[in-house]
């Protein structure tokens, strides 16, 4: 018997919900956290699992596990 998404999928989405709902209140500080800590996670995953940026990032010198977040762009 396959449960239809809508069911299945329920928890996830009542758990997004209640992540937007709260982080609608976070003060600017929180909110740059957040997205730091998000684009740490996705600099991190793309150099470790894709072929494209991990050839870029090893031509410019970065290592990603060392990337502290949005003033390490420059």
């Amino acid at each position: 018997m396959n449960i239809p998404d809508h069911i299945a999928l329920a928890p996830l989405i009542i758990k997004r919900l209640y992540f937007f709902q709260n982080s609608k209140k976070w003060s600017k500080d929180q909110l740059y956290a957040y997205q730091n800590s998000k684009l740490k996670e996705i600099v991190n995953y793309a150099g470790k699992y894709v072929p494209y940026y991990r050839n870029i990032f090893k031509e410019i010198g970065m290592d990603t596990r060392e990337f502290k977040g949005i003033d390490d762009i420059n």
